[in-house]
């Protein structure tokens, strides 16, 4: 076959342009044109000091005077395979190139005895890998139905009364249990959550109309003014008011917390203000922000029928410390 004869294969990818071309058709010609000069042992199963320097130079003669004979023909095929130019009758393929040898297959040799084999059968049975995960919760796997499980909670019936004293102590009277105050009404009460909203939140947002009303028509620059004062406030820290219920009389207390449990719980004072006191009424605690520790205090003065300013109050921040100190004052006149 002629050098024009032949016939270049090139990949999908490969460059396709004129000057590509002229590359391909130079590389055939070069492979065509090869002639190989020497020969590399480059496998043997006996010993390459066994094969003398005589057989190796008669094969390299024989392999150039007879380029793509049988390979079956130089001596010392076993040991080694000779360059291209014996492996290949042309450039155009492979299909006189010799074999190579067998490669003989060594059984490997256990020598352990076979209670000593390193292979262990797997478990019939895995372990749990997180023993922890409780999958009976995945009933609970939707918002109503953990509602559910909540109602269904509130729902059981409740305990059975205890039975009734034996005759020999019926004629004794129960013991007195610690005044509970039931007409003051539960011990906390909290505001309404505030609206779903994606503006930002900025200090004057915390004061509500009803508190801006107040303080405009009881003047809070003439009515809130602390005796002492250890720094400036922050808009959105956090504190309470501790008001010393201790000398109310019933009415008083009654009336005060009436009048902070419509206040608060129908949103007027704003969302983050709240109000718990202990079981005594002995004292109370109003937690608001630094905006509003004015205001806040001037809706204590309207519960307390002024009382706070007769025997003063304080507001305390978050990490313990007395900012603000209503000194108690005289009553008027």
């Amino acid at each position: 076959m002629s050098v024009h004869e032949v016939e270049i294969l090139a990949h999908i990818a490969a460059p396709s342009a004129a000057a590509n071309d002229a590359d391909y058709r130079s590389f055939a010609r070069a492979y065509l044109a090869f002639e190989s000069k020497a020969l590399t042992t480059i496998f043997s199963l006996q010993d390459p000091s066994a094969i003398s320097a005589r057989e190796t130079s008669e094969v390299g003669n024989q392999s150039q005077s007879q380029p793509g004979g049988n390979a079956s023909q130089f001596p010392g095929t076993q040991q080694f395979i000779s360059t291209q130019d014996f492996s290949f009758s042309s450039a155009f393929g492979n299909m006189s190139s010799p074999g190579l040898p067998r490669i003989p297959q060594v059984e490997p040799q256990n020598d352990l005895p076979e209670t000593q084999s390193s292979w262990v059968a797997p478990p019939s049975v895995i372990e749990d890998s997180m023993p922890d995960n409780n999958l009976a919760m995945t009933q609970f796997n939707s918002p109503a139905r953990m509602f559910e499980y909540f109602l269904a909670g509130l729902n059981t019936p409740p305990p059975l009364p205890a039975p009734p004293p034996p005759l020999h102590q019926r004629h004794r009277p129960p013991p007195p249990s610690p005044p509970n105050h039931p007409h003051h009404g539960p011990p906390r009460t909290s505001p309404p959550p505030p609206l779903t909203s994606l503006a930002n939140l900025s200090p004057s947002d915390l004061i509500t109309p009803s508190l801006a009303h107040l303080a405009a028509q009881v003047d809070i620059t003439r009515r809130f003014t602390p005796q002492t004062q250890t720094r400036a406030l922050r808009s959105f820290e956090r504190g309470y008011w501790l008001v010393d219920c201790a000398g109310w009389d019933e009415e008083l207390r009654r009336s005060a917390w009436e009048f902070l449990g419509r206040h608060l719980e129908g949103g007027l004072v704003g969302w983050g203000v709240s109000c718990r006191r202990d079981e005594g009424f002995t004292w109370m605690r109003v937690y608001c922000w630094g905006e509003v520790v004015g205001h806040v205090y001037l809706v204590l003065w309207l519960a307390s029928q002024r009382r706070v300013k007769a025997t003063g109050t304080v507001w305390v921040a978050g990490d313990g410390e007395r900012v603000v100190v209503m000194g108690a004052r005289p009553p008027s006149r």
